[in-house]
């Protein structure tokens, strides 16, 4: 996965200058997410918790989904770009939901591919389970590990604060900043142990 050539275009900047590895993004993200973490923990030293840490924890939570569904669309795209070398393709329908995509039809009755919006836990299934088969690897996803628990909670917290409806939904407490530390510690260990399977000549 770090060796691959895969790129982002970032932006519609008509110089289009700024295209960046892949590896980037989620090493971007994971420093993010530490540098949210430590303030966290700067702020829990100090015994109290101002307006600042409150904008923090809100992002550490947004900033732990990005982390996530960034590393499983690149996980889905290594997967898809190794099965076309490896001569063993995936189903076209595997193919459109790695590019997270589906089939529609328009008022005139003609085709058209629409985004697919899968929900995260289920993203994070199928980028596994199609990887551990390309690879030709052990699937490493636990679903009854704490972190993946941790991470159905933090998905919670996540849409709550995407759609408040009352001032306390803005609120992040001590036990979900918690989950999402575990969420994105577990998450991180099965996909790194994911990528120390595969074969060396994949």
């Amino acid at each position: 996965m770090a060796n691959r050539s895969t790129r982002i275009t970032e932006g519609s900047d008509k110089h289009n200058k700024l295209n960046r590895n892949t590896i980037e993004l989620i090493t971007t993200l994971v420093s993010d997410f530490e540098y949210l973490v430590k303030r966290m923990l700067a702020s829990a030293k100090r015994g109290h918790v101002s307006i600042t840490d409150a904008s923090h924890a809100r992002n550490l939570i947004r900033t732990l989904f990005a982390l996530v569904e960034g590393t499983i669309f690149i996980m889905k795209i290594e997967a898809l770009f190794t099965a076309e070398e490896q001569g063993s393709e995936l189903s076209f329908q595997e193919s459109m939901l790695v590019l997270e995509r589906r089939q529609d039809l328009n008022d005139r009755g003609e085709v058209i591919d629409r985004p697919a919006n899968i929900p995260v836990e289920r993203n994070i299934r199928f980028a596994f389970r199609i990887c551990a088969q390309v690879f030709k690897c052990s699937n490493t996803l636990d679903t009854n590990s704490d972190w993946w628990h941790a991470l159905q909670r933090s998905r919670r917290v996540r849409d709550r604060l995407m759609h408040p409806r009352f001032p306390d939904d803005l609120d992040v407490g001590p036990k979900e900043i918690i989950d999402a530390v575990a969420a994105q510690r577990g998450f991180m260990k099965a996909t790194l142990d994911l990528l120390r399977l595969q074969p060396k000549e994949i």
